[in-house]
């Protein structure tokens, strides 16, 4: 009966937890939303050689615009065409941190452990929110060929799609 009342303390606390964070406290948007851009600001502000990104707060503070563009296509006033997209970072990023967070702060091992397991997990979740972050950059490259700066073939598309 002891494993039952563990688990079922385990889950109602970690519900407590995930609720209490994903509670619509407009600085939780704005924190993660400052934390998500200039992680991929380091990831992602320029790739593939000539490939620049640019984000930047959306119309909420949980919306991230994503700007990409070729810096070999400036036009004679210094002007840099870009493709963009909109992109929730509540979603997108926020609700998989907050989760990985429940249940580690949950979990009935000893501090130490939960600390270590804590900054494992979070660099996991970042890395994984930064690979869809570069699976959504491919796509709008994928979407918008006058960019110029990769060129997909049949399968890499269906990939990406």
């Amino acid at each position: 009966m002891s494993r039952y009342k563990t688990l079922l303390f385990f889950v109602l606390k970690a519900i407590v937890i995930y609720v209490f964070l994903t509670a619509p406290f407009p600085f939780y948007d704005e924190m993660y939303g400052k934390f998500y851009r200039s992680c991929g600001k380091i990831c992602f502000d320029k790739f593939h050689g000539k490939g620049i990104t640019r984000f930047s707060e959306g119309s909420e503070k949980r919306i991230t615009r994503i700007d990409v563009g070729n810096i070999s296509q400036l036009d004679a006033n210094n002007q840099l065409k870009t493709a963009w997209v909109n992109t929730e970072t509540r979603g997108f990023g926020y609700l998989p941190t907050v989760l990985i967070i429940s249940l580690v702060i949950a979990s009935p091992v000893p501090w130490r452990r939960k600390i270590i397991a804590l900054f494992a997990g979070l660099f996991l979740v970042t890395l994984f929110v930064m690979f869809r972050l570069w699976l959504q950059i491919l796509y709008l490259c994928e979407q918008f060929p006058w960019l110029n700066l990769y060129q997909f073939g049949e399968t890499e598309k269906k990939i990406i799609e």
